[in-house]
C-alpha cells in the first residue's frame, strides 16, 4: 500500500500500525514510544485515503495525546481532508 501521508519519522512498527487499513487497530507501548505521533499519521492516512472523518473513532488516555490530533487537523478542511 503507498500511503497518501507522510509518514516519515515512523520507524517500521509505527508505520506498519498507521498503514493498517482492515478495521480497528490497538497501539500499545511505553511512554515516549511515539504512540500519539503513530495515532495521528494513521488518522491522517484514512482521512487522506477518503474514508469519512465521522467514521473514525481514536481513544487516548491523557489530555496531551488528546490535543495533539486536535492542533494537528486544526487547519484541514473536513471536506477535502487537506490543509
Amino acid at each position: 500500500m503507498t500511503p497518501a501521508f507522510n509518514l516519515d519519522g515512523l520507524d517500521q512498527y509505527q508505520r506498519e500500525a498507521a498503514l493498517f487499513d482492515k478495521g480497528a487497530a490497538l497501539v500499545v507501548a511505553g511512554p515516549g514510544a511515539g504512540k500519539t505521533k503513530t495515532l495521528t499519521s494513521r488518522i491522517a492516512n484514512l482521512v487522506v485515503s477518503g474514508h469519512r472523518v465521522s467514521s473514525i473513532l481514536a481513544i487516548t488516555f491523557s489530555n496531551l495525546a488528546a490535543e495533539v490530533p486536535y492542533r494537528e487537523f486544526s487547519g484541514w478542511s473536513l471536506a477535502t481532508g487537506m490543509c
